[in-house]
């Protein structure tokens, strides 16, 4: 009975295999390439050209479907790595409380019994897993140029949310602690301030995505954006982390922690915002037009304090006069 049932079912996959149309497919486009080798090969005894192409056609095959997809292997990878880290924690907990239970016992405590103990110190996967995401993109700033929508709420965006649950902050522009500029396209605003700071990297999206996907800081290198030279701009001096310098419309210290701005920065949104422009504007100042804003700003303030100044010495100088004046009277 066993074995009937067994050869029955047998035949029912072979029945399977033989009726799936992707396989009658590929037969077919193998019948096309032997007609397409041999009519070459007929060709082949009038010229001798047609032999170099019949070697090309040998060479040449059609494939109805190519497996390019790899992503069981990055996810075996990631696994084993989440299984590691599982009990290697767990390993950890388990010596520490081996430690307290010899301590009890020369104290003459109760200790609590090994089937009670394992429940109790088996880690989270909920907290080990964020812990070993944390590690990819760990210490990095992001900024992001031409990938999302105006309007879109940056903190909030799927890729922004996606990129700090790996440990990156996102901050909404560029400074002296950026370290990457994720660009969708070259030659726009916030990639020609990029070029100011040595230190930062001008990827491309596609950077992100793949030390997402696999878990991975990836090389920069491959993704790099070429820079247009005419949209280099001077270097920044002191642009080495924790430098303090004075920001512009695209560039700003960068303080926060990708989730609120800093108070310069809330100072300069306000005032975009009430000039109707934003981060996006084309027109803005540049470091040295809000340098020399700054200048008149130190001289205005300045100069009042020098008014003041001089009203002192005045009162100085009348009250000595007086005093001279009550003396030659006396």
């Amino acid at each position: 009975m066993l074995q009937e049932q067994a050869t029955q079912q047998e035949e029912t996959i072979m029945h399977q295999v033989e009726d799936r149309p992707l396989l009658q497919k590929q037969k077919e486009l193998d019948a096309e390439d032997d007609a397409s080798e041999s009519q070459a090969g007929a060709d082949s005894e009038t010229s001798t050209s047609s032999v170099e192409d019949s070697q090309d056609l040998t060479r040449q095959r059609h494939h109805l479907l190519e497996d390019h997809d790899q992503e069981l292997f990055f996810l075996q990878d990631r696994l084993e790595n989440v299984h590691k880290q599982f009990f290697e924690e767990y390993e950890r907990r388990r010596k520490r409380n081996l430690e307290k239970g010899r301590i009890s016992i020369l104290r003459g405590e109760r200790t609590i019994r090994d089937r009670d103990i394992d429940l109790e110190l088996l880690p989270d996967i909920k907290v080990v897993m964020p812990q070993i995401k944390a590690k990819v993109l760990g210490g990095l700033v992001l900024v992001f140029s031409g990938v999302l929508p105006l309007g879109t709420d940056l903190q909030n965006a799927d890729i922004s949310l996606w990129a700090k649950s790996f440990g990156a902050i996102i901050s909404s522009r560029i400074g002296s602690k950026t370290t990457h500029l994720v660009a969708g396209r070259n030659r726009t605003a916030k990639v020609r301030e990029a070029t100011r700071y040595p230190r930062i990297k001008i990827v491309t999206t596609q950077w992100l995505l793949d030390s997402l996907t696999s878990w991975k800081r990836m090389n920069e290198e491959p993704y790099l954006i070429p820079v247009h030279p005419e949209d280099r701009g001077e270097p920044v001096l002191g642009s080495s982390p924790g430098s303090k310098l004075e920001s512009s419309w695209l560039s700003s210290s960068d303080d926060d922690t990708g989730v609120s701005l800093s108070d310069d920065e809330d100072v300069n949104e306000e005032i975009i915002r009430s000039s109707g422009m934003t981060e996006h504007s084309p027109v803005g100042y540049t470091v040295a037009e809000q340098a020399a804003v700054h200048d008149e700003l130190k001289e205005f303030l300045g100069s009042d304090d020098d008014d003041s100044d001089d009203e002192e010495d005045e009162d100085y100088v009348d009250d000595g006069e007086e005093d001279d004046d009550a003396d030659n009277d006396s």
